[in-house]
């Protein structure tokens, strides 16, 4: 899944960064559950991430 909706992932030297991006209260649903869990997998194996 590297298409996100509701979560904006970034690498900036060596740092990842997991932003919610559903305003206005950050309300979580199921796609934004999926995507965060997505994106934790992305940066547990990214050799690139510290």
């Amino acid at each position: 899944m590297a298409d996100y909706k509701r979560i904006r992932y970034e690498v900036r030297e060596r740092i990842a960064e997991i932003k919610m991006i559903r305003e206005p209260v950050n309300a979580i649903d199921m796609l934004l559950a999926e995507e965060v869990v997505d994106a934790y997998r992305r940066v547990r194996f990214d050799p690139e991430v510290r």
